[in-house]
């Protein structure tokens, strides 16, 4: 069997408001350990980095791991550990990164005004930045919609393939996902897709797709 360095991302990103709060989402890194872990399972070398706070695998046998804060931090992270060494051949782009990022506040700002404005700019998309580091890259994205059928998450994934250059994306629509389920759909570029349930079902396919598309049988280092 092939082995392949995947780099993982996983978790949320935390903006700063002020010394105190921040900007944040929901992403626990679950999905993203589930897919480090079957990939580390299959002997694969495994980079897993990951947001603060976020769920980690269960056993870090086999993988190195980094932590980041901000979408500011995962760039620089990710964009070293894609160009340093040696040619990874996979980058799962599992992370939610936030869009929009605070003018931050020096200090804690003073809770006893009635109505906080905060001013927010936009964050670039650093999913489409992993290709033009490195081109021969195998790239995985990720997409969560809100309200979407089938239908729509497929043509949303389409589009949005084409426009980061992935090689494959996972489209899943928050609404769908409870404690027992997480549905989802993979999608290859030329149109071919698989029904998914569950991170675990999602990770092993996820692997076992990334396996088929990488070429060669040494080791990609």
């Amino acid at each position: 069997m092939k082995r392949i360095h995947f780099i993982v991302t996983s978790g949320g990103t935390r903006e700063p408001i002020d010394d105190v709060r921040y900007i944040g989402n929901s992403s626990t890194g679950r999905l993203g350990a589930s897919i480090a872990q079957a990939a580390a399972s299959r002997g694969h070398r495994v980079s897993l980095i990951h947001g603060t706070g976020s769920f980690l695998p269960s056993s870090l046998a086999g993988m190195e791991t980094t932590r980041f804060v901000t979408a500011a931090d995962l760039r620089e992270v990710l964009e070293q550990s894609v160009k340093s060494g040696g040619d990874p051949c996979a980058v799962v782009m599992c992370a939610a990164v936030a869009d929009y990022t605070p003018d931050r506040s020096q200090g804690k700002i003073s809770s006893q005004q009635d109505e906080l404005v905060i001013r927010l700019k936009k964050v670039g998309k650093i999913v489409d930045l992993i290709k033009t580091w490195k081109p021969g890259l195998l790239l995985v994205k990720f997409k969560l919609q809100s309200g979407c059928t089938r239908d729509e998450l497929i043509r949303i994934g389409q589009d949005s393939l084409k426009q980061s250059g992935a090689d494959l994306i996972v489209v899943n629509d928050i609404k769908r996902i409870d404690e027992g389920k997480h549905p989802a759909v993979l999608l290859w570029p030329d149109g071919r897709t698989q029904d998914l349930d569950g991170k675990g079902a999602i990770a092993k396919a996820l692997v076992a797709a990334v396996e088929d598309l990488v070429p060669g049988t040494s080791e990609c280092r």
